[in-house]
């Protein structure tokens, strides 16, 4: 049997962390199948180095293969919260919004009330 193809997004700070723990499942003793990882960097230092290119190959990867992993994170209470508006690449710029866009899809976003 072939082995299954999945997108791994990798990330910042405690995203990568969470991230780390959820591959542990993937392991062929826990899942009774082989699953092959494409790994693809999400930093925002990666995304301002390539221009935010890396969104759009690992939004590629996760068209064609059909399965991607993420982890996300809420944004502790009283913390600055990010706009889901992709701002220049001076700033901040949020990948799912980045992929969303370059495939021509609304990204599927909530603000937090100040």
């Amino acid at each position: 049997m072939p082995a299954t193809a999945i997108a791994v997004l990798h990330g910042d700070q405690t995203g990568e962390e969470l991230l780390r723990e959820a591959l542990r499942v993937l392991d062929p003793g826990v899942l009774g199948l082989q699953v092959e990882t494409r790994d693809f960097d999400l930093s925002l230092e990666e995304r301002r180095h390539t221009r935010n290119q890396c969104v759009l190959d690992a939004a590629e990867a996760l068209r064609q293969l059909g399965f991607g992993i993420k982890a996300a994170t809420i944004t502790p209470e009283g913390a600055p919260t990010r706009s889901c508006v992709s701002r220049s690449m001076g700033g901040s710029s949020s990948a799912p919004v980045a992929a969303s866009r370059a495939y021509g899809r609304s990204p599927a976003c909530t603000r937090r009330s100040p």
